[in-house]
């Protein structure tokens, strides 16, 4: 009896057997039976098929390739891209509306999202261009937290976080001045105080007048307001046991109507990406041992976090937290006309931060102004450092500052410390008026304070030991407790200095241990 093939049954005689004519036919009608002759071509399913006949469907686009099972037609092959687990062109288009943002936009708070934080997680898959801006428009209110706003978008450089347009008016006086260290009531008279309330916080800045007017500069708390007579009272915490003797004739009083307020947390935190930009907004905090930081940069983890910036316009003031503006670890602050007041400490830089704030203001805090330490940096030209609780400026560790042309006057320790081969630059700097020494320079750091003003400190005006060295040509110093002092190796030149000071030791005569002051 003959073998079959397997697939279409074709008899295959065997050696023994002779092959008839019948049966080759039959070989041939079993070929005939099977074969498909051509592969159809419709927009309809042949009518008549066979076991794995083959269709070429074009009612579809792309075309599709089918075979016949037995009961219906089966796709070959992949016809449309979810064949292959991918989507089609439209939907790739649709994903793409949903995920890269094309043009600029803004998101309103609290009308599109209820919080800042809200709004910046709505960004969370979205990708923004560099030509694109997304700013988060923040209106005046009061917008209490208890947690942070984080910052870790990789196109943070592309948001804004923007709050209301400030009041803005100007100084024509002040009123009597009553309370107490770190907590003064402050009447300052402005050409307009409508719209002020209380419960808002007011930037004063370039003040003119007689005395230490600069101490009324900084963001303060708006306690009263009068509109009768266009008085705004503000909460003033210079640290001084008596508020400086001064007088008001003009300055900018610019009210923020943003206000972020945060209760027992860090306030904005930026990890290692960045804030484009940030602008007319309060950032207050609790004075809490848990309210440690208004706006920190690249600080929160040393071995996790790296850098890290924020780019803040000409409105932003931080107060009531253990730091004010904090970078470290390459991190950075950039902006001007920065506001850090009632903190611990104002502006800190540490471990490699950095801090570019020209004519800002750090005033009214209960430690230091402004700190650099453990090789970090501070840009702070032009700017007013007041009033403070302990060190106006405290450079430490191989760090740097830069703060000429500014006011360091009436904190309570030291006006400028520099140690640990640090170094700071005070060209044209008026340090007055300080608990001890105006600007010391010790353990190997440097001075450079030339055409300065040391006045009245209580201690020394100008004060190198340890090996420190004060660059001090055409400086003054009047008033102090000693005027220029030099000793156990320390050096300051003061060639061309102004008036008649005191010094130690002689000028030109080396003393007090292995120390010397030239001109």
């Amino acid at each position: 009896m003959p073998e079959l093939t397997p697939k279409l049954g074709i008899k295959k005689p065997l050696g023994n057997e002779t092959v008839s004519r019948a049966s080759f036919n039959e070989n041939w009608d079993i070929i005939d039976q099977n074969t498909q002759k051509n592969i159809i071509q419709s927009a309809t399913a042949p009518s008549t098929p066979v076991i794995d006949d083959l269709w070429i469907d074009i009612s579809t686009s792309p075309y599709g390739f089918k075979k016949w099972d037995g009961s219906a037609w089966q796709k070959i092959g992949a016809v449309v891209p979810e064949d292959i687990g991918a989507v089609a062109q439209t939907d790739f288009d649709s994903h793409l509306a949903e995920t890269v943002i094309k043009t600029d936009i803004t998101i309103n708070v609290p009308s599109d999202y209820t919080t800042v934080q809200e709004a910046l997680d709505s960004l969370k898959y979205a990708w923004i261009p560099r030509d694109v801006t997304v700013t988060i428009q923040v209106a005046a209110g009061t917008y209490t937290h208890t947690s942070s706003i984080v910052i870790n978008h990789p196109c943070g450089s592309q948001i804004q976080i923007v709050g209301a347009t400030p009041i803005t008016t100007t100084i024509t006086g002040v009123g009597t001045i009553s309370g107490s260290a770190g907590a003064w009531s402050v009447p300052i008279k402005v050409a307009s105080a409508v719209g002020a309330q209380v419960g808002q916080y007011a930037i004063i800045r370039n003040t003119t007048g007689t005395g230490d007017h600069y101490a009324f500069q900084g963001i303060w708390e708006i306690t009263a307001v009068d509109t009768g007579t266009n008085t705004v009272t503000v909460k003033n915490t210079y640290r001084g046991d008596v508020f400086p003797t001064a007088t008001l004739s003009g300055g900018d009083f610019i009210v923020l109507t943003t206000i972020l307020k945060f209760t027992d947390c860090i306030g904005l935190r930026v990890f290692d990406k960045a804030l484009g930009y940030l602008n007319q907004v309060a950032i207050v905090g609790n004075n809490s041992a848990s309210t440690t930081a208004g706006i920190e940069v690249g600080h929160s983890n040393w071995f996790n976090v790296r850098g890290g910036t924020v780019y803040c316009g000409d409105y932003v003031g931080v107060s009531g937290f253990t730091y004010g503006f904090v970078t470290g670890n390459g991190g950075s602050v950039i902006g001007k006309y920065l506001s850090a007041c009632n903190n611990h400490s104002g502006f800190y830089a540490l471990q490699c931060g950095s801090i570019y704030g020209n004519n800002s203001i750090s005033n009214g805090n209960s430690s230091v102004g402004i700190t650099a330490s453990f090789s970090s940096i501070v840009h702070a030209y032009t700017s007013i450092v007041c009033g403070n609780g302990g060190y106006g400026v405290l450079v430490e560790y191989s760090s740097s500052v830069h703060v000429s042309s500014s006011k360091i006057i009436g904190n309570l320790s030291h006006g400028v410390y520099l140690n640990h081969t640090s170094s700071g630059t005070f060209y044209t700097a008026i340090v007055s008026r300080n608990g001890v020494h105006g600007v010391y320079a010790v353990d190997g750091s440097a001075a450079y304070v030339a055409n300065c003003t040391a006045e009245n400190n209580v201690s020394v005006g100008f004060y190198a030991l340890f090996s420190g060295v004060i660059y001090a040509a055409q400086s003054t110093a009047s008033g102090n407790g000693t005027d220029y002092k030099a000793e156990k190796m320390g050096y300051i030149y003061c060639g061309g200095y102004v008036g008649t000071p005191t010094f130690s030791p002689a000028l030109n005569t080396e003393g007090n241990y292995n120390a010397i002051i030239t001109t």
